[in-house]
């Protein structure tokens, strides 16, 4: 197999992360990414001490390129309806790439990636059957939902220019610092929020910042094609 030349890095954490959860093992895969499969249990105390514990069957797929690339998540046993948060290739929509970096950023593991990132979306899931509601709120879909999450998780006033606030923390910081802050307050970076853009430069890297810029641009570009054509194919009133 393809798959099996491949020496996973230590700093995967993979032989913790199996321990923790020993239903879950590693399977034989013809693609380039470590495959690992079995039943996740998810064990976990939230908001209002609610404890959950269910278990899922689950499919990881980890890129050779982990954390640089993140994981992809299948649920198997169609526990978890295809409404309830999925990409549109199926898999689990775990929350955006930048919150999903976020968490992982001081410990990049798989271990890590699994207790931060897969348990809270099945505690989510299990909260929302039993009660009706999410636990942790709830992400729109699409730019506007990546967009308040950048301004969310870097605590940046409301209006700021999400995807210029990301192209900003991927230059340097000397070179940023000569742009117009993204908040709209007219001020240059360096005399604004260059703290908060600096933040984000050294949790995640410039490399991890312009990757995100681009996807958010990217979405922001699909959607105004989207209803472009949309406008164009409505009906006259």
């Amino acid at each position: 197999m393809r798959g099996s030349a491949f020496a996973i890095p230590p700093s995967w954490q993979l032989a913790e992360a199996l321990s923790r959860q020993p239903r879950l093992a590693l399977v034989p895969s013809r693609s380039s990414a470590v495959i690992i499969e079995g039943e996740l249990r998810c064990f976990r105390v939230g908001p209002d001490d609610v404890v959950i514990d269910e278990n899922y069957a689950v499919r990881i797929e980890v890129p050779r390129e982990f954390p640089r690339e993140l994981p992809r998540v299948v649920e198997t046993q169609g526990k978890v309806p295809r409404s309830f948060h999925r990409n549109p290739d199926a898999s689990l929509c775990l929350g955006s790439p930048l919150a999903i970096r976020l968490a992982i950023a001081d410990d990049p593991s798989i271990a890590a990636f699994i207790d931060r990132v897969v348990i809270p979306y099945f505690y989510s899931h299990a909260y929302f059957v039993r009660y009706g509601q999410m636990p942790f709120g709830e992400l729109a879909h699409g730019a506007a939902g990546l967009e308040d999450d950048v301004r969310r998780l870097f605590r940046m006033p409301n209006g700021t220019d999400a995807v210029e606030f990301l192209r900003l923390a991927s230059l340097r910081r000397r070179h940023a610092n000569k742009h117009k802050c993204p908040c709209g307050s007219g001020k240059r970076l360096g005399r604004c929020h260059s703290t908060v853009v600096q933040q984000a430069r050294c949790v995640l890297g410039r490399f991890v910042c312009r990757s995100e810029w681009q996807l958010l641009r990217d979405q922001r570009q699909i959607e105004r094609d989207l209803a472009i054509t949309a406008n164009r194919h409505r009906p006259p009133v």
